[in-house]
């Protein structure tokens, strides 16, 4: 997914999750997302998509994204099929 994003020229960072506790990992998702200068677009995988929605709730968030690997090509074809880095400068 982080290559896909990069392409469209957008500025991806990665958290990575301590995994000692949900609260933990939504902490450190946080973290992140303070550390942003703009909007922040959040993307989770499996598990990801419980801390994110958990995190989500930061007003630098505009969109989550949960995506499953099954869907990636859909998500493929909806990078190359839109701009996304317009809707979020």
């Amino acid at each position: 997914m982080i290559p896909l994003l990069q392409a469209k020229g957008l500025h991806v960072v990665a958290v990575q999750n301590p995994l000692t506790s949900l609260a933990d990992d939504v902490a450190a998702t946080k973290r992140a997302i303070a550390s942003q200068d703009g909007p922040v677009l959040l993307v989770g995988h499996s598990y990801g998509g419980v801390v994110i929605t958990e995190a989500g709730n930061d007003p630098k968030v505009v969109g989550l994204f949960m995506w499953l690997r099954s869907r990636r090509r859909k998500v493929s074809r909806l990078l190359r099929s839109r701009n996304p880095s317009r809707r979020l400068r």
